[in-house]
């Protein structure tokens, strides 16, 4: 089993809506597409952009 942690996000309907439909077109779950997200946010971060 993956080693991961349940994170409760608050967000606006439209928001979300948004997130899914982006996630469908890349062929992803919504979580899927904002884990992705997340991981490209960080790694700018951390290369100081």
């Amino acid at each position: 089993m993956l080693d991961r942690t349940v994170f409760t996000l608050r967000a606006s309907e439209k928001t979300i809506d948004k997130l899914t439909m982006i996630a469908g077109e890349n062929k992803r779950s919504a979580n899927a597409q904002l884990e992705l997200i997340l991981e490209q946010y960080i790694s700018n971060y951390e290369k100081g952009k």
